[in-house]
C-alpha cells in the first residue's frame, strides 16, 4: 500500500527476538556478578587526612608521607588516594605536570601511575625531609614560583635500598572547594646518590 508521499508502508510488526527463558537470565545475572571486580579503586571513602586550611605546607607534607609509606593501610592504595587528594591538578581536564611530565589526573585511576613514578615513596622504610636542597639539587634548582614552597625528601624504599631524594612543590589552591588549601603540584625524584645527602641529614 502506498502512503501520499508514495513510499510503500509496512503493514507487518517487527518481530524482535523473544526474551531469554528465566532460567537464562538468571544464569546471566550470576555470571555479571560474579565477574565484577572485587575491588574498585574509584569506590572507596575519602582518606583519612585531606587538604584543610588548617595544615601548613610543612603539616600538609608530612600527611601525605605518613600515608604513602604505609600505602595500604586501612586500605587498598590509601597512601596514593591521599596523596591523589593533596594533588593540585586532581580531577582537572587540564594536562598535568606532578610526574615531571605531561600527564591526565582527571581520574584517580590515571594517578595509580605513582606506583611507578614515585615507587621508592611507596611503603618506604623510612623518610626524612631535609633542612635545605642537597648540593647535587641545589645547582640546577630553578627560581619558585611566587607563593610556591618546595621541600627535599630522603628516602629509604621499601627494601631499604637508597630511594633517592624527592622535590615537592607546594602551592595554595586558587579556586573550587579546596581553595586556599596547601596542594602538591608536583612529586618528582631529582636525585638518586646517597652521598648528595649525608651532609643534610648532618645538619
Amino acid at each position: 500500500m502506498k502512503g501520499s508521499l508514495g513510499l510503500t508502508q509496512c503493514t507487518q510488526q517487527a518481530r524482535w527476538p523473544a526474551a531469554p527463558p528465566v532460567a537464562v537470565r538468571q544464569h546471566w545475572h550470576r555470571h555479571v556478578c560474579c565477574s565484577a571486580p572485587a575491588w574498585n579503586p574509584q569506590n572507596v571513602p575519602d582518606p583519612q587526612v585531606v587538604p584543610s586550611l588548617d595544615l601548613t605546607p610543612l603539616e600538609a607534607v608530612q600527611a601525605q608521607l605518613h600515608a604513602i609509606s604505609r600505602n595500604d593501610e586501612p586500605w587498598p592504595n590509601h597512601g596514593v588516594q591521599t596523596m591523589y587528594e593533596f594533588a593540585a591538578d586532581a580531577g582537572s581536564m587540564e594536562r598535568s605536570r606532578y610526574f615531571g611530565f605531561s600527564k591526565d589526573l582527571y581520574h584517580f585511576d590515571h594517578f595509580l601511575h605513582f606506583k611507578v613514578a614515585c615507587a621508592a615513596l611507596v611503603d618506604c622504610e623510612s623518610y626524612h625531609i631535609l633542612p635545605e636542597p642537597p648540593a647535587a639539587v641545589a645547582d640546577i634548582q630553578q627560581q619558585l614560583e611566587p607563593g610556591m614552597e618546595a621541600f627535599y625528601v630522603y628516602v629509604v624504599d621499601s627494601k631499604g635500598q637508597d630511594g633517592g631524594v624527592f622535590e615537592l612543590k607546594m602551592v595554595q589552591q586558587e579556586f573550587g572547594l579546596k581553595q586556599g588549601c596547601w596542594m602538591t603540584k608536583s612529586c618528582i625524584k631529582v636525585a638518586c646518590l646517597i652521598s648528595c645527602v649525608h651532609t643534610c641529614l648532618l645538619l
